[in-house]
């Protein structure tokens, strides 16, 4: 059984105890399951940097073409943020952005 289906959440707390390293928290779906790759959903609930990038290496599921964290063969990182919101007063201001077609090719390539 996949490990990745078995979770809603991840809660990475530091690794070193340190008080410059914080926990953080993100909310993760998997989407689809392509060969030994699978599209994820994830949603950072905390604001750290790397913080996808990070949680999913600590899972052995590093992203595609993540030079630094993850696994660097690739054309580009294959991370994409689909849509960012910005809380302010009064609301919250939403921006969405289409998955970009390289994405699509590598499924239909590992399908």
């Amino acid at each position: 059984m996949n490990r990745f289906l078995l979770l809603s959440l991840i809660i990475m707390p530091p690794l070193i105890s340190s008080s410059k390293f914080r926990s953080a928290l993100t909310h993760f779906t998997v989407l689809k399951r392509i060969g030994q790759y699978s599209l994820i959903r994830c949603v950072p609930v905390t604001g750290r940097g790397h913080q996808i990038r990070l949680h999913m290496k600590a899972l052995g599921c590093p992203i595609v073409g993540d030079g630094i964290h993850g696994e660097g063969e690739a054309d580009r990182m294959y991370l994409h943020a689909h849509e960012l919101a910005i809380s302010e007063q009064g609301g919250a201001i939403v921006c969405t952005s289409d998955v970009p077609a390289e994405f699509y090719r590598f499924i239909e390539e590992h399908e």
